[in-house]
């Protein structure tokens, strides 16, 4: 059982983090407290004492926010701790160059390259109440911007395991914010990760809100996109207040989200038949390794329509965003054929890729010929979860117009020898194949 037991200015919910962790087997409730942690990597070369100006920074212009040395009881105002870290390559490493290529945000090379070198961190942990969510999370960001910029240092999210050039912190985390409202996007970030055949997606960041972090299960990365975007309207919905009921429903209205551009720029994402609204269900979501110390919660996709979790997924996905599909009647002609029989040509190696492991979000579609309830053939696409030999096994990616028994997302098996084509998606963007399927197109116009 959950409750809300205030609301911030901006409508941040706050969960009974008690309730919480019980149902989530969590021992560890902050109760009624956000608590989180920022540092700064201080490059090499700093001279001066980190501790005494920040602290004198703090003082001078931060005054709301107490320093003390420890919390022996949930803080009743505004609090952080500073400590410096004198071997923080042993105690605190700074993230890798390879690690700073996804998660470094504005740092130049030069600067990559230096951090790798830092010896101290000053680490900053916030605590306050949670109904004070929405005047001092600001304030924490503009003090740790301002910090920055008496140090030579580098910003560090301990919760979203990323790091900042103080502009980019300040052009993200400080400028984005829309009428006291701010964009869970930019204070949050979604770890997508194969787990298993399927995918396994999870938000870091919602600690700092006092909320729980969001999870999403056994989803194909052909799903990563709208998948990561129910997360994040989730994300949205809570720090604007929605509320989650005794029963773990959240009711979510694309309509009414206050944040300006988050708003519009999933509005104009919609197709048509969009529901644009609906009733969303939770669980307590099963901790994995690497998760966020923080409580957990799942999307259910179980109350969609579909006999498996993928056909729930899809089509709950499909609803809220909305959905198309369209049947061509084609003959196949030489060129047609012959585009056919290259793409044909190119199964056994797709197949070799497929088992040595693909990257992450990168993935392929096959088209394949099913039997329909009127005669002939209905060629769909389908997104391969495991290939071996000469037998596929996957995902319906096309809702079917004449084979009654399947839908989209449905665990379908096909032969390679039927295949009439592909396409490969790779993590960059990138896209190979289909060259019949530019074909048909030119012939029917």
């Amino acid at each position: 059982m959950l409750n809300t037991l205030s609301r911030t200015a901006f409508g941040v919910a706050v969960i009974a983090l008690s309730l919480l962790a019980r149902a989530d087997n969590h021992e560890d409730s902050r109760d009624r407290v956000v608590f989180y942690q920022y540092a700064l990597y201080l490059l090499p070369g700093f001279a001066g004492d980190p501790l005494a100006t920040a602290s004198q920074l703090i003082e001078r212009r931060f005054d709301q926010f107490a320093i003390v040395d420890k919390w022996d009881d949930p803080p009743s105002q505004p609090t952080l701790s500073l400590s410096l870290i004198d071997d923080a390559q042993r105690s605190y490493a700074p993230p890798n160059l390879e690690s700073i290529s996804y998660f470094g945000r504005g740092l130049s090379r030069e600067q990559a390259l230096a951090v790798q070198k830092a010896d101290q961190a000053l680490l900053i942990n916030f605590a306050y109440p949670a109904q004070m969510t929405a005047a001092e999370f600001p304030n924490a960001l503009a003090l740790m911007h301002a910090v920055a910029g008496e140090h030579d240092s580098l910003i560090w999210d301990e919760a979203t395991r990323e790091i900042f050039h103080r502009d980019a912190w300040h052009e993200m985390r400080i400028e984005t914010w829309n009428d006291g409202v701010p964009s869970v996007e930019d204070h949050t970030v979604i770890h997508a990760y194969k787990n298993g055949e399927y995918v396994r997606a999870i938000t870091l960041g919602m600690e700092k809100f006092g909320l729980p972090d969001i999870v999403v299960n056994d989803f194909s990365w052909s799903s990563n996109t709208r998948v990561g975007t129910l997360i994040n309207l989730v994300g949205q919905t809570l720090i604007e207040g929605g509320e989650l009921s005794d029963q773990l429903t959240l009711e979510l209205d694309l309509e009414r989200i206050k944040h300006i551009e988050t708003r519009d720029k999933v509005l104009a994402s919609l197709l048509d038949n969009a529901e644009r609204r609906m009733t969303l269900h939770f669980k307590p979501a099963d901790r994995d390794e690497g998760d966020p110390r923080n409580f957990l919660l799942e999307i259910r996709f179980d109350t969609a329509a579909g006999e498996t979790t993928q056909e729930q997924q899809d089509a709950l996905l499909s609803a809220l965003f909305g959905w198309t599909d369209s049947i061509v009647e084609v003959a196949h002609n030489d060129a047609i054929l012959a585009a056919s029989n290259r793409a044909k040509a190119q199964m056994s190696k797709l197949r070799e890729d497929f088992n040595a492991g693909l990257e992450p979000g990168e993935y392929i579609h096959v088209k394949a010929p099913f039997r329909t309830s009127v005669g002939g053939s209905e060629y769909m696409w389908v997104e391969v979860i495991e290939w071996q030999g000469s037998k596929i096994r996957g995902l319906l990616q096309n809702e079917p117009f004449n084979v009654p028994e399947l839908t989209a997302g449905s665990e379908v098996r096909v032969e390679q020898a039927d295949l009439f084509d592909y396409i490969r998606y790779f993590a960059d963007g990138r896209i190979e194949g289909n060259e019949t399927g530019k074909l048909i197109q030119q012939s029917q116009q």
